[in-house]
């Protein structure tokens, strides 16, 4: 341990611990959402549980797994754990996850909206698309900001 974990309420007034905020609150909107109502074609309306094997890969693999790590990040950004552990080397991390979480919710958006278009249009799933499109777009921004400042601080 190189430093002192302790509590950063700074966290919750920059912009980046908005960012996570925002990314971890919509992220969890968004996987409630699809697993409780996703396009598919034994239902023309909102089906529960995991129909096909995509849904089962938007619901897990992209949306619980960011969130998951997203909220882990949160935490430990809470208990200061980058400034504490600083040989570890966190904003790497959070630059390639970052990326990393853009290119997931880029493919489960592309995916919800061709199975929307393929099994009939409703509009009880315009809200899980505008959902994936806001949470894409705020790991967007947040990747763009971690690698455009990628040398300060």
């Amino acid at each position: 341990m190189s430093g002192v974990v302790q509590l950063n309420v700074g966290f919750f007034v920059e912009r980046q611990g908005f960012l996570k905020i925002a990314q971890f609150v919509l992220g969890l909107v968004v996987t409630i959402i699809i697993g409780a109502c996703n396009p598919h074609t034994g239902h023309y309306d909102c089906g529960h549980g995991v129909q096909n094997f995509f849904q089962g890969f938007v619901l897990i693999c992209i949306n619980i797994f960011t969130l998951i790590i997203t909220f882990l990040l949160i935490v430990a950004h809470l208990l200061n754990l980058p400034d504490a552990y600083y040989k570890w080397n966190f904003p790497i991390f959070e630059r390639l996850y970052t990326t990393l979480a853009t290119l997931l919710y880029i493919l489960g958006t592309v995916i919800v909206i061709i199975y929307m278009f393929a099994n009939g249009f409703q509009g009880a799933w315009i809200i899980a698309i505008l959902l994936s499109i806001f949470i894409t777009a705020a790991y967007a921004l947040d990747a763009y900001m971690r690698w455009k400042y990628r040398n300060i601080a």
